[in-house]
């Protein structure tokens, strides 16, 4: 399997950065987190009872955590699309 790190990609991040990660991961485990902490100032790890498809496996609790993120900075859901959309005659 090809491999690629990105902590080279997150180096420059500076927002609130949500990390979510399973602790059953082969590739994103907790040792290759803590690698990934100091090169993304500010950032929040959460690890999930799951392995690499966290979102598939634990959609719940990751949806709530990425809303619980966001709330946190003042962002809001987006409006249903069907309430924003302009009929054309």
């Amino acid at each position: 399997m090809f491999y690629e790190s990105i902590e080279n990609q997150v180096r420059n991040v500076r927002i609130p950065t949500l990390i979510i990660a399973g602790e059953g991961d082969p590739l994103f485990n907790a040792e290759y987190i803590k690698r990934l902490l100091p090169t993304t100032p500010g950032a929040r790890v959460v690890l999930l009872p799951c392995g690499h498809e966290g979102p598939f496996e634990m959609p719940t609790e990751t949806a709530g955590l990425v809303e619980a993120h966001l709330a946190a900075y003042g962002a809001r859901p987006a409006k249903d699309a069907t309430t924003t959309r302009t009929a054309v005659s």
